[in-house]
């Protein structure tokens, strides 16, 4: 008995050890609740890179701050100079070393350097009105902006070493899977209606529902009657 109890102490304090190993060490620095943008921003979009770095755009004047979620400092402004005047969804594009931002009512999209913010190229993805180019999202090979008021997506091809292609549209108009499930689901309503297309349903006085049949004339009521009221 003695030995099992020494054999349960060590497993537990085995476990208490590993416990410890893991939690996070007395001085750890804890994240801000709140970090301060720079004066005068109207943030829409966040977008995060390496090492806790953030990124966040504002609807007015397009500039872009940066900070840093474990450290108590304001952000501050990053892009300074942009070539677009409005920065809603952003992305921060590790591998290629950029910054993505889409441009809200613009019609357009700015790339910056993801390290210094300078060099920003601006891209017209379309000239249609009204757009609304909202978000972005960055692949191996592209970059894809949103239009919320246009049924378009736009793609950015993007080389190995982060070279730039030709703005390409895609239309979404078509045959979406939404309108397939709605063209699924619809006929099988119609089908419940059109299994007695001539029935009337009442209501009866137990609760139950029926359906009337249509009645037909029987064929012994049109027979010809005799004079003593037999039908023959």
């Amino acid at each position: 008995m003695q030995r099992r109890s020494r054999k349960l102490a060590a497993i537990v304090a085995a476990l208490v050890g590993a416990t410890a190993a893991f939690a996070e060490p007395a001085g750890a620095r804890q994240r801000p609740d709140t970090i301060e943008l720079p004066t005068g921003f109207a943030p829409e979009g966040v977008a995060t890179g390496a090492g806790g770095t953030f990124y966040v755009g504002t609807r007015t004047g397009g500039h872009v701050a940066r900070g840093n979620i474990h450290d108590e400092a304001d952000a501050e402004v990053f892009v300074d100079d942009p070539v677009v005047n409005a920065a809603t969804g952003l992305k921060a594009d590790v591998r290629h070393g950029l910054l993505w931002v889409a441009g809200g009512p613009t019609g357009q999209a700015a790339v910056y350097d993801l390290d210094t913010g300078d060099a920003g190229v601006a891209l017209t993805l379309t000239t249609k009105t009204p757009s609304f180019i909202n978000d972005v999202v960055v692949t191996r090979d592209a970059a894809y902006f949103t239009n919320s008021n246009q049924p378009e997506l736009y793609k950015v091809p993007i080389s190995p070493r982060g070279e730039l292609g030709a703005v390409e549209t895609i239309p979404l108009a078509g045959r979406g899977p939404g309108r397939r499930l709605r063209q699924r689901l619809q006929p099988q309503r119609h089908r419940r209606h059109e299994r007695r297309p001539h029935a009337a349903r009442r209501q009866q006085h137990d609760g139950r529902a029926l359906h009337d049949r249509p009645r037909h004339r029987s064929q012994r009521a049109d027979r010809p009657r005799h004079s003593d009221g037999d039908v023959r």
